[in-house]
């Protein structure tokens, strides 16, 4: 997140993702000291669920 704006989304299927400095220097120009994300859990059910906020 960039405030209110998404700048990226991974999906993966396993309980970690990894966001590159790479990545980071795409997004922002630089690698970021901490980042703010959302992460939500899919189900086959349910659908999307609510957003967990944290700050990395």
């Amino acid at each position: 997140m960039n405030g209110a704006t998404v700048v990226r989304t991974l999906s993966v299927t396993t309980p970690t993702a990894i966001y590159t400095a790479a990545q980071q220097t795409a997004d922002f120009g630089a690698p970021q000291a901490s980042i703010a994300v959302r992460i939500y859990q899919m189900s086959a059910t349910v659908g999307r669920g609510r957003a967990a906020l944290a700050t990395l």
